[in-house]
């Protein structure tokens, strides 16, 4: 279970390896315009929102760990499309994959490292991971928009792309987590049906 927390610094630094924060707005406007870019960050927005409880019910369901593998390699997929987009349709595609993929990893991802440390007998410390996880997340942010702003000027798909090779380590480094055996979400239909209402 310590080697979960440590992945878990691991694949955050992987999640927010978001090479484009500071140039997807020029890279959109290559395919739209900013009514164009409304409309996407609507569906985003809507599409998060509906997904976001049923895809909790399915880390209930199939296992933190699985959860987690199929949210980081939907989300590769996502970038992927993004950097290699012809057309304002792609950018649509990858933004629902994308989303899908978030909602995914969110419910599962804190659920696992604090199951993780109850079964080690820490969760008095997951405060503190959290924060650990926080400043990580601030440090992924940070470096990745500098370097993206500078290989957009190489190729504009490239900060995609690059994130897309995170989000895929982070797929490839999902196989070494172990599901906890302390699970204290377990599903039923009924909190399903209560949380979906």
């Amino acid at each position: 279970m310590k080697r979960n927390i440590t992945l878990a610094y691991l694949l955050t630094f992987c999640w927010n390896a978001l090479f484009w924060m500071g140039i997807w707005i020029l890279y959109y406007l290559k395919f739209t315009n900013y009514q164009g870019i409304g409309l996407i960050e609507t569906a985003w927005i809507s599409f998060s929102i509906i997904s976001e409880i049923p895809t909790g019910a399915i880390a209930d369901l199939l296992g933190k760990k699985k959860t987690l593998i199929i949210a980081f390699f939907i989300h590769a997929i996502s970038q992927f499309i993004m950097a290699f987009a012809t057309s304002y349709s792609h950018l649509i595609a990858s933004v629902l994959i994308g989303t899908l993929g978030f909602t995914l990893y969110s419910g599962a991802y804190e659920a696992l490292v604090y199951d993780s440390l109850k079964q080690l007998k820490k969760q008095s410390t997951y405060n503190k991971v959290l924060a650990n996880i926080q400043t990580i997340s601030l440090l992924g942010w940070a470096s990745a928009s500098i370097v993206g702003g500078l290989v957009y000027s190489i190729w504009p798909g490239f900060p995609y792309a690059l994130t897309g090779a995170f989000f895929f380590l982070g797929f490839l480094l999902t196989f070494f987590l172990k599901e906890p055996k302390v699970d204290t979400e377990k599903f039923t239909l009924s909190t399903y049906l209560t949380q979906t209402k």
